[in-house]
């Protein structure tokens, strides 16, 4: 098995508040899909890339070949802001001299050790460093408005105004200068962590209105010392404060007082309560309305919504009866939009579904197997993580190859002078570019891939109490209704009959047949050696078949449809498959 080879990383923060964790990632992440050894990061935090005398990053020069074999750095600013551009190259020619590669993650460009910078790498790091030189003049540009040089400069969190987002308080900066540091600052309070609690809330499936709940109930105020409202919670998940990223608005031009002179937010990272994947997946939460508020105090709440599926392919939502009190699941839409014709699916008393659906997972997850075999999806998750790694760590390999294949390819074009052999060798780079670019969009089809797999191994994860689950609110129950199912679909056999197809996310299928009658109804959870017939919507029963004229012949096991009626027929007397206490009556709880 070849040696992995050695990495160091190297981070660098202009202010304490500044988010570390983010350069760390980018650099383990670079690492696990490269199949490097990372065995150490250097960092230097609360220092400028202007100061040339930083303790890690002098470590960082006198490290050799015997100590790494490469060093990662996220970009090159985080070396240096300096102006001085050959101070800069010179410190890359230091690192490559004493025998290590370098690696710029956001422009992929490595440069070999042991080898002096050419022409093109000399005006690559130029063109980098010279970008990294005029950002450090924009900030300084910027901090011409003592507003804009207090909140940039200074390592404390600045008040902008009288509005303090909920989790942090404004207090007098014990730190004062006049025009230099801000004489408010931020910093977290007592409701740090409840920010925290209202992220995780919205991942875990909560809506906007149940979280409003949850405060409210725990006596939680906001700033001004009011109840939540649901917009309150809307505006906590929408504000990328809590992920690090706050932004001042400069001043409008005094000579230019129309919007157009207004100049662009300036951002800055400060002090984060949440990681950026939290906020992230909030975000696409967000994006998908999954956040709802619970209409008519909670009446018509869906706790099977984007769960429930008519055989049409369309969601289910619930619909109350007048004068009954009573609820129904029905399609989405009168009319199938793939074929124009109506939908012919009956609906379902929504109470009926959700209290059965309810038992059949609740059944379901205290079951061993139901364990075992989460745990065999779990595995199999992980070989395919672990599959796509070693796609994309190939894939990076055959990228280096390439670029040193396409550096030798320069390196004979500058010898060449036959117009024959110049063309044709820049054919051969103009290839390897392709090539490059090729697999670098299947690197980003992969990691996209991967990361839907974490996604799903977390979600496989039982970390559920078993004995609590009797006294789960209808929240708790969609809760748990989003973790562990994939769809159910019901198919309508007559007004009062129909099957329930259950399909978790493990793999796992439930086949229910249920019949509504007036106070109550007969509900039969299937046998496994039963299967559903989705074409024919019919219930395939295992029947063992005689051979005819052939008394001394094994019968043979052939899959016969019923429909529910006759299945439920069939076991009337096996009352092991049956569940029983289904009453019709609202509501769900």
């Amino acid at each position: 098995m070849e040696k992995k080879k050695r990495a160091i990383g190297y981070i660098r923060v202009s202010t304490t508040a500044q988010d570390a964790a983010r350069q760390r990632l980018q650099i383990e992440d670079f690492c696990r899909d490269n199949g490097y050894s990372l065995n150490d990061v250097l960092k230097d935090e609360g220092i400028s890339g202007a100061v040339k005398n930083r303790p890690s990053y002098l470590k960082l020069l006198t490290l050799t070949a015997e100590d790494a074999d490469v060093v990662v750095v996220s970009e090159l600013s985080r070396l240096s802001r300096q102006t001085e551009i050959l101070s800069v190259m010179n410190d890359v020619n230091s690192l490559l001299q004493n025998g290590l590669d370098v690696i710029f993650i956001d422009t992929k460009a490595h440069y070999k050790g042991g080898k002096v910078l050419d022409l093109v790498d000399i005006m690559r790091i130029a063109i980098a460093a010279e970008y990294a030189r005029a950002e450090r003049l924009k900030i300084t540009e910027r901090m011409r408005s003592g507003k804009v040089r207090c909140f940039l400069q200074s390592e404390e969190l600045m008040c902008k105004g009288s509005v303090v987002p909920f989790g942090y308080s404004a207090v007098p900066n014990p730190n004062y200068v006049r025009g230099k540091t801000p004489k408010s600052i931020l910093v977290r309070d007592e409701n740090a962590p409840v920010v925290q609690e209202i992220f995780q809330m919205c991942i875990d499936g909560l809506t906007a209105k149940e979280i409003q709940r949850e405060m409210i109930s725990r006596g939680i105020k906001t700033v001004k010392g009011n109840d939540f409202f649901s917009e309150n919670i809307y505006r906590i998940l929408h504000n990328p404060c809590y992920k690090g990223v706050w932004r001042i608005m400069p001043n409008r031009d005094g000579k230019n007082k129309t919007e157009q002179a207004r100049r662009e937010p300036i951002e800055r990272k400060g002090d984060a309560l949440i990681p950026e994947e939290t906020w992230d997946k909030v975000q696409a939460i967000l994006n998908q309305n999954r956040i709802v508020d619970v209409p008519n105090n909670g009446v018509n709440y869906n706790a099977l919504r984007y769960i429930l599926k008519c055989p049409c392919g369309k969601n289910m939502y619930i619909v109350r009866q007048t004068g009954t009190g009573l609820r129904y699941y029905r399609c989405a839409v009168k009319k199938n939009k793939y074929d124009e014709t109506i939908c012919a699916n009956g609906g379902v008393n929504a109470d009926i579904a959700l209290k059965t659906i309810w038992v059949i997972v609740k059944t379901a997850i205290a079951k061993d197997e139901f364990m075992e075999m989460s745990n065999e999806k779990i595995a199999k998750i992980i070989r395919e993580i672990d599959n796509l790694t070693s796609k994309i760590q190939s894939l990076n390999a055959d990228i280096s190859t390439a670029k040193s294949e396409q550096a030798s390819i320069l390196e004979s074009i500058k010898i060449l002078t036959n117009p024959a052999l110049l063309l044709h060798q820049q054919q051969q780079y103009e290839n390897k570019e392709k090539f490059i670019s090729g697999a670098e969009d299947e690197i980003r089809q992969l990691k996209a891939e991967r990361h839907q797999k974490e996604v799903s191994k977390a979600e496989l994860a039982n970390d559920v109490a078993i004995e609590t689950l009797d006294n789960f609110s209808i929240e708790d129950k969609a809760r748990l209704f989003k973790k562990y199912l994939n769809r159910v679909v019901y198919y309508s056999e007559t007004q009062k009959r129909g099957t329930f197809v259950v399909d978790f996310k493990n793999g796992t299928r439930k086949i229910v047949c249920i019949h509504i009658k007036a106070k109550s109804a007969e509900v039969v959870e299937l046998p496994h050696s039963f299967q559903f017939d989705e074409q024919n919507r019919s219930i395939l029963v295992p029947i063992p078949h005689r051979v005819p004229d052939n008394k001394f012949a094994f019968p043979t096991i052939k899959d016969t449809p019923y429909t529910a009626k006759e299945v439920m027929d069939m076991l009337i007397y096996q009352r092991e498959y049956w569940i029983e206490g289904i009453a019709n009556q609202p509501y769900f709880e």
